[in-house]
């Protein structure tokens, strides 16, 4: 099974400012992609796959800054997409979403953002 099909929660485009903040390293960078499952972050810098972190995502559009908790799920050092741009970061799965978080991711992304469509994907 590939990384898409493990997927539950469509992605869709977002690129924001995030803090990204693990035991390892604290990280100003931007996102690449959102879901109410996750986050990928774009970053030259890389936490091994399992690691817990704490995100801020400033939401696109609002100002308003979001504080998030997270797995490592995937980095681009553990998995091989086959995609012919790839990306350089880590893929976060949120492991505490409350109610209010969700309502704003979806409020924010739910209709502005179009679901992504990679090269490769259908």
């Amino acid at each position: 099974m590939n990384l898409a099909e493990q997927r539950r929660d469509p992605r869709v485009r977002a690129v924001a400012p995030v803090r990204y903040e693990s035991r390892r390293l604290k990280l100003q960078e931007i996102t690449d992609d959102i879901s109410l499952g996750g986050v990928f972050v774009t970053s030259d810098l890389i936490d091994e796959v399992g690691t817990a972190a704490e995100l801020e995502i400033m939401l696109p559009g609002t100002g308003m800054i979001v504080t998030l908790r997270g797995e490592v799920r995937w980095n681009t050092l553990e998995d091989d997409l086959g995609d012919p741009y790839p990306r350089i970061g880590m893929g976060i799965g949120f492991t505490e979403l409350e109610p209010w978080a969700r309502e704003i991711l979806l409020e924010t992304f739910g209709t502005d953002l179009q679901p992504i469509q990679r090269a490769g994907n259908s």
